[in-house]
């Protein structure tokens, strides 16, 4: 089943110099799809613009059959059925882990409270629930916010340079458990990143941007074999576009 459709999308903040440029993508129900890019290919666009955090110039999206953006409407971020994961993790310092990954959750306080401490063990930072974010390290925070944006349940999960602040080591057991969570939950996710690890690790398909058009796609195995042979190098880059 076909979860996103984006048909011939495209923007520009200054007329004449697009930003993207008529951007087709499909995702299946169930795919981790990475956007692979270096910095001001337009990839961190692409996610603000399905995520309803910008509005296309043109171009058609829809979200589980049901189009959430075109040239007519538009609907807002809170009604597209999307959970976003940040760079920044943005958790609300002022709330306790599991206020944090309760806070989106439309149930009951008991329903919410399962759900939450469900995920914060799927991520193994449930003896942190009472914590609060300034309390724990940035890997554990890293950990909440993805439980955060996966609580309500949303039909697609979308990650921003979600692994980019923190160290190797870290970023190497934080892919392998949220690959295993997101494929063990079936969730269907979109990963934007500069860093080719991220795409080729976390990924069943990979998207190539660059000047805000897709070069390239194709399965992690693909997508390999093309940067070794034309020798690309995505890894010395860490702005975000």
């Amino acid at each position: 089943m076909t979860i996103l459709e984006i048909k011939n999308l495209n923007h520009y903040y200054i007329k004449g110099k697009p930003v993207l440029n008529n951007i087709d993508i499909d995702l299946e129900e169930g795919e981790i799809l990475s956007i692979l890019g270096p910095s001001g290919c337009g990839k961190t666009t692409l996610l603000r613009i399905i995520a309803g955090l910008e509005k296309e110039k043109n171009g058609i999206i829809q979200i589980n059959n049901r189009i959430v953006s075109d040239h007519f409407h538009t609907l807002p971020t809170e009604k597209r059925d999307v959970g976003l994961v940040v760079q920044e993790r943005a958790l609300f310092p002022h709330m306790s882990i599991i206020k944090n990954v309760m806070f989106g959750i439309k149930f009951n306080k008991a329903k919410k409270q399962e759900i939450a401490m469900n995920l914060l063990r799927l991520f193994e930072v449930d003896k942190y629930a009472h914590n609060f974010p300034n309390e724990i390290s940035s890997g554990e925070q890293q950990r909440v916010a993805i439980a955060r944006a996966m609580a309500p349940n949303p039909k697609i999960l979308l990650m921003d340079e979600p692994f980019g602040t923190l160290d190797h080591s870290l970023t190497h057991q934080l892919r392998i458990e949220t690959k295993k969570v997101l494929k063990d939950n079936k969730i269907t996710a979109i990963i934007v990143s500069h860093d080719f690890d991220d795409a080729i690790s976390m990924s069943d398909r990979v998207i190539v941007i660059e000047e805000g058009i897709i070069k390239q796609q194709g399965t992690a195995k693909d997508i390999t074999n093309i940067v070794r042979e034309k020798s690309l190098d995505f890894s010395s880059i860490s702005e975000k576009s």
